[in-house]
């Protein structure tokens, strides 16, 4: 994700080229997009833990889904996640904003708000120092309850002799997410046999973003015409008025050995992060520090710079949606080979993957869930329609694949963060769609990107 403190002022006719990109606001590859619109203004000003991205915590879906088709049982769950709720992360945020405040606190920079910001903060410090990153407390109770409710939901799945493989990305939090994940499924079903597996030979279809094109990806989001787009957002964003309710001298920040960027980044982070600790005290400074309108405009700017890292953007050409390439490629080959063997003594029940936003987020995409494949035109409506909050802590697609002794279709259907969520596919009936329709739309597009990747590495 980027964020106003990540970007560097670009040049103002770079900024009105990007504006003027199309005078459409929104068309959609698939027109039932157009009724996933979300007005991303009142949802954050309903919840302003929203505005905290990719830090937002959310309730996971556990209620009663809709029926099967008669004969249909569950025989099969392909999972892929985000970790679990963590303390803020990069350049340890902690460290910085305990430097600055306690330089700040020897200065006498700091406003009556700052010195109270500042005993607050320095409980938290003493918890978070050295902690960046790390799954939280939260992190590990909420995948506990993802893993118990998918056990309650398909009890079929788990019948009899029961195997699960999962593998991780070689991050700690990931690792913990993944043990605590499979540790609540294995007291839930003691006979459950499980393989869990975390190495860098695996990071390709994992987590693209880290694996070996990584160059590919991390540039396919940023072009000229997309950073001037995002610049014009930042600049309406009152970078003073936050710093100026802590210290009494803004002008201060800027001749001190931290930059004032980490500063600003940081405050930001461990704020948005309190979630993620139910630290409400936290929370509450996050949305003092700052009010309605500049938290939301802060926002804005760093989600229009997500869909362009991530969604169906025309001005990046879509390439934000090539980090989801090799997962959907091996989920597919995972998929057939164990749909292949379910009947067989050594069948996989559950295969698990563990990961990152950096993942989800371009799997929603590529996928179209829930219309997150909308193609954007007008910078001003992105907030509509792709937002970051909604690969939140946690974040997970369960494919759950049903058969019947009357049918030879194999079908599905798809939870995203727990709720029935849709893809632009024809459905057998609500809900459920065949999964040889799933391969025969999106394969194509494995093929496609697959190809476009090859085509970018031979230009570099």
């Amino acid at each position: 994700m980027h964020n106003i403190f990540d970007m560097g002022y670009l040049k103002l006719s770079l900024i009105a080229a990007a504006l003027t990109v199309a005078a459409i606001s929104v068309h959609s590859q698939d027109a039932r997009e157009a009724r996933y619109r979300e007005d991303a203004y009142v949802e954050i000003m309903a919840n302003p833990m929203k505005a905290g991205g990719g830090y937002y915590v959310r309730k996971f879906g556990d209620g009663p889904l809709t029926p099967a088709p008669k004969g249909y049982k569950p025989v099969y769950i392909s999972y892929y996640a985000r970790h679990g709720a963590r303390y803020a992360s990069g350049s340890d945020p902690y460290e910085t904003v305990n430097a600055i405040l306690e330089k700040a606190h020897s200065e006498g920079q700091l406003t009556a708000l700052g010195e109270e910001f500042r005993s607050y903060f320095t409980g938290v410090f003493e918890d978070a120092s050295g902690k960046d990153g790390d799954l939280s407390g939260l992190g590990f109770k909420h995948v506990r309850g993802i893993a118990r409710t998918m056990y309650r939901r398909f009890p079929g799945v788990f019948k009899g002799k029961t195997r699960a493989r999962a593998l991780a990305t070689c991050v700690p939090r990931v690792m913990l997410t993944m043990n605590s994940f499979m540790d609540e499924l294995k007291s839930c079903d003691p006979d459950l046999d499980v393989d869990m597996n975390a190495s860098e030979k695996y990071v390709d279809w994992l987590i693209p973003y880290d694996g070996n094109r990584r160059q590919i990806i991390r540039k396919s989001g940023r072009t000229p015409e997309a950073d001037a787009a995002q610049e014009a957002f930042y600049e309406k964003v009152d970078r003073d008025a936050p710093m100026a309710r802590l210290f009494k001298d803004v002008s201060w920040l800027d001749g001190q050995e931290i930059s004032r960027r980490n500063v600003e980044n940081g405050l930001w982070k461990v704020c948005a992060a309190a979630q993620c600790l139910e630290d409400k005290v936290g929370m509450a400074y996050f949305t003092t520090i700052w009010p309605p309108e500049e938290y939301f405009a802060k926002w804005e700017a760093d989600n229009i710079g997500f869909y362009y890292y991530w969604g169906h953007s025309p001005v990046t050409e879509h390439r934000g949606t090539l980090g989801a390439v090799d997962i959907v490629q091996q989920a597919i080959i995972d998929t057939d080979a164990d749909l292949a063997a379910i009947d067989s003594p050594d069948r996989v029940n559950l295969r698990l993957k563990f990961s990152h936003d950096t993942g989800v987020a371009p799997l929603l995409a590529f996928l179209k869930v829930n219309g997150m494949g909308a193609v954007i035109d007008d910078p001003s409506e992105i907030k509509n329609y792709f937002q970051d909050y909604k690969v939140a802590m946690g974040s997970n697609f369960q494919f759950v694949f049903y058969r019947s002794r009357r049918s030879p279709d194999i079908i599905f259907r798809l939870l995203y963060n727990g709720d029935e969520a849709s893809l632009p596919l024809p459905e057998v009936s609500e809900g459920f769609y065949r999964w040889a329709d799933f391969k025969a739309y999106y394969g194509p597009l494995v093929e496609e990107g697959q190809k476009r990747l090859k085509e970018i590495q031979e230009s570099l």
